[in-house]
């Protein structure tokens, strides 16, 4: 938990400093005409994660400031993100979000997909743990997720490509499922931190 939230910490200040670097020379690439615009989305951390994620993004017309859009991603929780639950930690589990489906609004101080954000997720997630405790046997469930998270849309080239890190805190709750393997119960957190990037293009 301290390294997590070193981590985060040392975002908060690299953020800083890339809002400062180009604050002086934002010049956003497109004109105030009101248009709508669609954006791709992916977090590269998923596929080495032996998962996914595909999101899209939408600004609608007259809104310089708002993004709405939804996504996909799988992936294979690392044991340390599983670890910070404490009544997890060492007991051998192996988690797989096997997939999840989320809608999404963010809202940007200056203008839609540049610079600091904020944002939340509303989404399901299907689950499937193991443990290395029991020979054999899984469990599946299904869990509600509710998002909150903050973060910084960086445009290194003045251009359509970004870079979208970003730190949230998310409630979950379980909707249907088992999350028991045997006698080993996995324990289901209301609350988590989480931390991701996503790297993008505005077409």
């Amino acid at each position: 938990m301290k390294s997590l939230f070193a981590v985060i910490f040392i975002l908060t200040i690299l953020f800083s400093g890339v809002s400062k670097t180009f604050a002086q020379d934002y010049i956003p690439i497109f004109s105030q005409d009101y248009s709508s615009r669609l954006s791709f989305e992916s977090d590269p951390m998923t596929f080495l994660l032996k998962g996914y994620s595909f999101h899209l993004r939408y600004q609608p017309m007259f809104e310089q400031r708002l993004l709405i859009g939804g996504g996909t991603y799988a992936l294979d929780l690392p044991p340390q993100y599983v670890n910070l639950n404490s009544l997890n930690r060492d007991e051998g589990w192996d988690v797989r979000i096997r997939s999840a489906y989320i809608i999404t609004g963010e809202f940007y101080a200056k203008k839609a997909n540049w610079g600091w954000f904020i944002g939340e997720q509303i989404g399901f997630q299907s689950f499937k743990v193991t443990t290395e405790r029991e020979v054999s046997g899984s469990a599946s469930f299904n869990n509600i997720l509710f998002l909150t998270y903050a973060g910084y849309s960086w445009h290194p080239y003045k251009g359509s490509f970004y870079f979208k890190p970003w730190i949230g805190l998310g409630y979950t709750d379980k909707v249907d499922g088992v999350n028991k393997v045997g006698s080993m119960k996995y324990n289901i957190a209301p609350l988590f931190p989480f931390l991701t990037f996503h790297a993008g293009y505005t077409f």
